[in-house]
């Protein structure tokens, strides 16, 4: 089986594009170099300058999510 990299993080923090490519065919967070944030895939025509992983609910969030059904 193919390793990959999880495709949501714990904890937000925002890579530059120059650092690292963001991954291609992924719903990512991404700025644009105006500022502008938004969710998608990345598309280098789009002037995007950073991204993050979008976040996810933490294992101790979900097991409180669970308790209140």
């Amino acid at each position: 089986m193919y390793e990959s990299k999880p495709q949501t993080t714990l904890e937000p923090k925002l890579t530059l594009v120059k650092d690292e490519k963001p991954p291609i065919g992924t719903k990512l967070y991404l700025v644009s170099e105006h500022g502008i944030g938004i969710l998608g895939d990345y598309h280098p025509e789009w002037g995007i300058v950073a991204w993050m992983r979008l976040p996810k609910l933490s294992d101790e969030q979900k097991k409180r999510l669970e308790e209140m059904k």
